[in-house]
């Protein structure tokens, strides 16, 4: 999220205004939910779960423009919605703009630029001021987060006098918005053509062309065998060495994890490091270069996550890890399985071989896979690599794009960046 903006150096043909200076600012609602009728229209409602793309063409709900007109309030297109009430509060602070004409809630606020305003700035403008909104939400006797009205009113907003800047700002962050959101479609397609691949080379012999048959876990080609984890690997977990003992952590060199890392397919740096005197009080298992680990806690979150360690590490109690105690498993081969089971080890935790919806280690350990011929577990896994590559590219262009577009929108919201040039002057 954005800190709170310092408008203090701004160029000298802006403004700060307060945004109900620039804006007509309104609230919504929602219509009865006894009219059923009311709720079988063509009119997009969004609510906060609709806020989850800056760009909004639809909306999960629809309803009548009599329901619109009665029990909530319908606002034109280019209209930025900014959400006041709720849970969403707590993580960030939604902000978006409409594509079409569209009706909302009462935990939302929508923003209607008056004449002379750009509205894509105008909304530009409030995500760079996502900070101070922050800073603005509060909490009530029940939980809910909530952002008071005059904070929303009185935000201030720096404003070019002459549109034409506000229009050439606009149009470089939308080039740079829109390269981003390529990326992130690149991203997803290759996580849906990967997930898609692995799942089917899990379930037909796409290498060897035999016949299938049924076992216990699934449909397999004939000549796999189905297996425990702990037949092949040894499982354990770790634990964290105490806080309260500064010679446990202090100068440290040997790498230690958390279940945060396995967010990574593959792990190629530790989070923190410990002293060999935390080794040797707190009997810490080394985890070899090559073995897997996967998050045992974290429901939510990181619960069900597997990855590979690329180094000798130590872990903490929330990671098992998995040792390899034999040659019969290519590791690569596993963490591709598991990662198409993911669902199932989240399912797992809350049901039977886990306690307080967590894996434990003898789950793990019975946990049944199948084990195709040596030469077929290579193939699948040298697949395996060459999508989570690709996959990785892709995310690292992701989070490039994002990155130039977050850094230009501080850089142009603040003056610091000027796109004068492009207007022909200096």
């Amino acid at each position: 999220m954005t800190e709170r903006a310092d408008l203090t150096n701004l160029p000298s043909s802006w403004d700060v205004r307060r945004l109900d200076e620039l804006a007509d600012i309104v609230s919504g609602g929602t219509p009865s939910k006894a009219r059923s009728d009311w709720w079988s229209g063509t009119v997009p409602w969004v609510s906060p779960k609709d806020m989850k793309r800056p760009r909004l063409h639809d909306a999960t709900d629809h309803i009548t423009e009599e329901a619109a007109q009665q029990g909530s309030r319908m606002v034109p297109a280019k209209t930025v919605f900014l959400v006041v009430r709720g849970m969403i509060l707590a993580k960030n602070v939604p902000v978006a703009i409409t594509e079409r004409p569209m009706a909302f809630n009462q935990d939302m606020k929508a923003i209607i630029a008056y004449p002379g305003v750009n509205p894509d700035f105008l909304f530009y403008a409030i995500r760079a001021r996502a900070g101070d909104l922050a800073s603005e939400i509060s909490t009530s006797a029940h939980g809910t987060r909530r952002m008071g009205s005059f904070s929303v009113e009185s935000l201030r907003v720096p404003l070019p006098r002459d549109q034409r800047e506000q229009n050439a700002i606009v149009g470089l962050l939308a080039r740079l918005e829109s390269a981003a959101l390529v990326q992130q479609l690149a991203l997803s397609a290759l996580n849906e053509l990967k997930a898609g691949t692995m799942t089917r080379l899990f379930r037909e012999d796409l290498f060897g062309g035999e016949a299938l048959r049924a076992t216990e876990i699934d449909e397999q080609p004939s000549s796999w065998r189905v297996e425990a984890i702990g037949s092949h690997f040894s499982v354990g977990n770790g634990s964290t060495p105490s806080r309260q003992n500064p010679g446990y952590w202090t100068g440290g060199s040997l790498p230690w994890l958390t279940s945060k890392r396995v967010h990574d397919t593959i792990i190629r740096a530790a989070d923190e490091y410990v002293t060999h005197e935390a080794k040797r009080d707190c009997h810490l298992p080394l985890v070899p270069s090559g073995s897997l680990v996967i998050a045992i806690t974290g429901q939510g979150k990181t619960l069900g996550n597997v990855a590979k360690v690329t180094f000798d590490t130590f872990v903490n109690q929330h990671l098992a890890y998995l040792k390899p105690t034999g040659t019969k498993v290519n590791p690569d081969f596993l963490l591709a399985y598991l990662q198409t089971r993911y669902q199932d080890l989240r399912r797992a935790a809350s049901a039977g071989g886990s306690t307080k919806g967590a894996l434990t280690c003898g789950f793990l350990a019975g946990y049944r896979f199948p084990l195709p011929p040596l030469h077929e577990q290579e193939q699948i896994a040298g697949l395996w690599r060459r999508l989570t590559d690709r996959l990785e590219t892709a995310d690292s262009r992701r989070t490039s794009s994002v990155a130039l577009f977050e850094t230009a929108l501080e850089a142009l919201m603040s003056g610091e960046l000027r796109v004068t040039p492009l207007l022909g002057g200096g």
